[in-house]
């Protein structure tokens, strides 16, 4: 933030003591100035007449006045703006006589360094307008008075009545401050105050309770906050405030541990604010407990996958029930070796051995399944996209649906952004699936994963992406910007619910990522999932 310089009108003949006098307050720092230079009193006047000044800096002794006339001069033409009287060194008597004609102050050339020249600037900036102030009271008071004097019984009722009408207001703003913690706390949601460069944090009252805190017990600082912060989202809201002091929106959801344990779920935004030299020196923002909305979230996200599960429930009962046959056949067949008195240690082996990869098979995919649909708890960490979406892949597979479909895949080295594993592999399921139902299961899929998707308008390499395309006959051009609205579906007669890609949307959103669909009607679709790394 810039503000306004202070114009000043100097007046001085000799060009040596204007050229310092300028020097000087060229230096500061903390207050910017404008300097408008004359060298005699008749054009000073002149200029006053037409331009509008801060203060003027007056010389006792110029060509066309000297001593107490100069003073006076300026003082009639523009009697509202303060004086600050240049003596020499044998003027100083004259100096004082100018204060009681209505000089602010004075200083002595060849003494005044450049602080003691901007304080005696500010000074007399101040004083002048104290002065202009008490005068305006004064001359306010005067007519007060007289009026009141005059109609004394109207000016008490009138008095009485301001009276009466102030407590109406100082009520209404009670009401008011009342009204609207009243409004936080139903709402959960608190304001925050935090001065960068003392590293003091103010919470309204709301926030106190929102922490499971009693009221002002905080420590006040950024660094006591980060206490509360679960440890597991503490390096992610560490990264959010630093790339919010650099400039970038600070809109972060993360869970923080109260006093007694609890944990909790809570939103921040919050707005920077910089100096005029761009310097971050303050941040205002807003925090709100999102815990039960968090929670129906989950439920929300829990339920859609177990309806893909349901959905999955034949072909992984098939698939489960080839291992299990072969694994009765060799159990049979030992069986009968047993009972004839056929006993061999090396065909023993061979019937064990094929019923322990039998075991392993059906035990990974049934860890599959549970990984799947297990409620895992809120976290975001380092994760591989190339892995998830393999993992999603090998869940539709145990399925039998991969058959007839050709699957191509172009990954790039390991991709790792920071996310819920098993969220983004809903995220990779719901649209690999999707791919399959458009497709009836017979076509192609090609995956691709990378950095920088051309159409992110990223930097290089700071968003990964997941690239999924089929065969299938296309979204049509008015359909495409509905697939993503809740319980829009295409599938009624096949049970679908609408939620899957609504679903799959919010989770991204969430990751601070978006999805890209592009689509030619009988040539297939694409959906490109894009992330921050």
């Amino acid at each position: 933030m810039r503000y306004e310089p202070i114009r000043i009108l100097l007046v001085e003949d000799n060009p040596a003591d204007a050229g310092l006098v300028k020097e000087m307050l060229s230096d500061s720092a903390s207050v910017r100035f404008e300097v408008l230079h004359r060298d005699r009193l008749s054009t000073a006047l002149e200029f006053l007449n037409k331009e509008k000044v801060h203060i003027i800096l007056l010389d006792l002794s110029l060509p066309d006045g000297y001593g107490l006339d100069t003073v006076i001069q300026v003082r009639l033409a523009r009697p509202e703006i303060p004086i600050v009287v240049m003596s020499g060194l044998g003027d100083e008597e004259l100096a004082i006589k100018a204060l009681h004609e209505g000089a602010q102050d004075y200083l002595v050339k060849g003494r005044a360094d450049n602080d003691l020249l901007i304080r005696s600037i500010r000074y007399a900036i101040e004083r002048k307008r104290s002065e202009e102030a008490l005068r305006r009271a004064y001359d306010e008071m005067e007519v007060r008075v007289q009026k009141r004097t005059e109609e004394l019984v109207l000016t008490n009722e009138a008095l009485l009545g301001e009276i009466a009408e102030r407590r109406k207001t100082e009520e209404a703003l009670q009401k008011s401050e009342a009204s609207l913690a009243e409004a936080q706390r139903i709402a959960r949601l608190g304001n925050w105050d935090w001065d960068i460069q003392t590293n003091r944090l103010q919470w309204s009252d709301e926030i106190y309770r929102i922490f499971g805190l009693p009221p002002r017990g905080f420590g006040g600082t950024y660094d006591e906050y980060l206490k509360f912060v679960h440890p597991e989202d503490r390096n992610f809201v560490e990264k959010a405030v630093a790339e919010a002091l650099r400039g970038k929106p600070y809109t972060v959801e993360h869970r923080i541990i109260l006093p007694d344990g609890e944990t909790r779920f809570v939103y921040e935004q919050g707005e920077l604010t910089l100096d005029e030299n761009g310097k971050a020196v303050r941040m205002l923002g807003i925090v709100q407990d999102i815990t039960e909305k968090k929670e129906k979230e989950m439920q929300l996200i829990m339920s859609e996958r177990l309806a893909s599960l349901g959905q999955m429930a034949s072909g992984i009962a098939h698939e489960i029930n080839n291992p299990l046959a072969t694994i009765a056949a060799c159990a049979e067949g030992l069986l009968n070796r047993i009972k004839k008195g056929q006993v061999s240690t090396e065909l023993f082996e061979n019937y064990l051995h094929i019923i322990d990869e039998e075991v392993l098979r059906c035990k990974g995919i049934t860890t599959n399944m549970l990984s799947f649909v297990r409620k895992t708890a809120y976290e975001k960490k380092d994760v591989d996209l190339n892995i998830i979406l393999d993992k999603a892949l090998e869940l539709i597979g145990f399925q039998g649906r991969l058959k007839e479909v050709e699957v191509t895949k172009r990954y790039s080295g390991e991709l790792v952004v920071q996310g819920s594993e098993s969220e983004l592999k809903q995220v990779m399921l719901t649209i690999i699936v999707n791919a399959l139902d458009a497709m009836e299961d017979k076509g192609s899929i090609k995956l691709a994963t990378g950095t920088a998707f051309p159409d992110s308008s990223a930097e290089d390499g700071s968003t990964a992406y997941v690239k999924i395309s089929d065969t299938g006959p296309g979204i049509p051009g008015e359909l495409t910007a509905k697939i993503f609205d809740p319980f829009f579906t295409t599938k009624t007669e096949r049970g679908g619910t609408g939620l899957g890609l609504s679903i799959a949307h919010k989770i991204i959103k969430d990751h601070k990522g978006h999805i890209i669909v592009t689509s030619e009607i009988g040539k297939g679709a694409t959906f490109t999932v894009i992330l921050p790394r």
